[in-house]
């Protein structure tokens, strides 16, 4: 059968699509984007409706969905909007520059989010408290 994961947050300008198995067709309002096969990817900008396909290593791309998370490159904002998906909370972060901040980082199973949250801090400059809500917030003058 075919296997595939769909990227897509509300607040991100990007959909991803990878396939880990299989053919998948990819449109768009009845337009066809792409057809892609195992270890491709088709990210889709929303705001331009523009679209890029390229190879990838599936499991690396995809591996947010599955236990260990992984973090290639990408903003502090991106970062914690995945987090937030899997541990449902709600992660502040109280500056425009920090949330730019870029890194990379593997999370394994079994880390809870207090330690991958210490880790990102230090990364970025960074400190992360609770509130009464228990609603995260991240704080720092950025990278």
């Amino acid at each position: 059968g075919t296997a595939f994961n769909i990227k897509a947050y509300p607040t991100e300008k990007n959909i991803t699509v990878t396939v880990t198995r299989g053919k998948v067709k990819v449109d768009h309002e009845k337009k066809l984007i792409g057809i892609i096969t195992q270890n491709q990817q088709i990210t889709f900008d929303t705001r331009v409706t523009q679209a890029a396909q390229h190879s990838v290593d599936s499991n690396t791309s995809i591996a947010w969905a599955d236990n260990d998370i992984f973090f290639d490159d990408i903003t502090l904002i991106e970062a914690m909007q995945q987090l937030e998906e899997r541990f449902h909370v709600t992660i502040d972060i109280d500056s425009e520059k920090l949330k730019e901040c870029r890194f990379t980082a593997t999370f394994v199973r079994g880390e809870d989010l207090d330690q991958m949250l210490m880790v990102i801090c230090e990364f970025n400059g960074s400190r992360f408290s609770r509130d009464e809500n228990n609603t995260i917030r991240i704080e720092g003058e950025g990278c």
